[in-house]
């Protein structure tokens, strides 16, 4: 899904919850989950979902994640001012 709008990334897409996991064969350091903005999506969709926020107005289930992932960035927005 494309989204037009700006916002500031810095952190958006770091993990949730990082873990690291070192791989001794390779030296690599994985970190694992979801990214900040993928879990306040979810949280924004449930919290719609469970609150009977979204009425199905025409556009399916996809008005309502559209929804959540624009409120998500605007939280993302302001919280990097």
């Amino acid at each position: 899904m494309k989204n037009n709008m700006k916002y500031n990334t810095k952190n958006s897409n770091e993990s949730a919850f990082p873990t690291d996991v070192f791989n001794n064969d390779s030296g690599t350091i994985l970190k694992g989950g979801l990214t900040k903005r993928e879990y306040i999506a979810t949280k924004v969709l449930q919290g719609m979902v469970s609150a009977d926020v979204y009425k199905n107005d025409g556009d399916g289930r996809s008005g309502a994640v559209k929804e959540s992932i624009l409120l998500t960035d605007e939280l993302l927005k302001q919280l990097a001012e």
